[in-house]
């Protein structure tokens, strides 16, 4: 046992390097790149948004069909709404990792995350109108690599 906690403290130790940030860079458009000592990750944070209204004022319903806006519209209470993520990368095979911030976290569903993509792939954000009101909040998609090749052993883990 009192060999197995020295192990471990080296362990959390060496991992902690991957984690280290070295340098962070915000570009004008919002995105930030955190580039550490073994990873590169940048991430974008999309404003989503959606008005839920009651079923009896069904003539007020309207959905967004905007391209570049994760906003939902108008839904009545019960139903559901889903748009889409086109995600790709041009360098090398990358992490993905959905967060979703704010009031509309609960109504939110996502069906793939925290995955590995080396392919462009589409990726669907559900809306479940659980709740009468305005919400908000925001969907950050970040992409990790390791900054070398032969690291790419870690991909699964980071």
């Amino acid at each position: 046992m009192k060999k197995a906690i020295p192990v471990l403290i080296v362990a959390i130790l060496l991992l902690s390097l991957f984690l280290i940030p070295l340098e962070r860079n915000v570009a004008s458009d919002g995105s930030e790149t955190i580039t550490g000592m073994f990873l590169v990750s940048k991430s974008v944070r999309y404003p989503v948004s959606v008005s839920v209204i009651e079923p009896s004022d069904v003539e007020k319903m309207g959905i967004s069909i905007d391209q570049h806006e994760l906003n939902f519209g108008i839904l009545t209470k019960g139903s559901k709404a889903t748009k889409h993520i086109n995600l790709s990368y041009i360098d090398k095979e990358v992490k993905i990792r959905l967060n979703i911030y704010g009031d509309i976290k609960d109504m939110i569903e996502i069906e793939k995350n925290n995955f590995i993509i080396d392919t462009p792939e589409n990726i669907p954000i559900a809306l479940n109108a659980t709740t009468t009101g305005n919400f908000s909040g925001h969907v950050e998609v970040v992409a990790s690599r390791p900054k070398a090749g032969w690291l790419g052993w870690i991909m699964p883990w980071i």
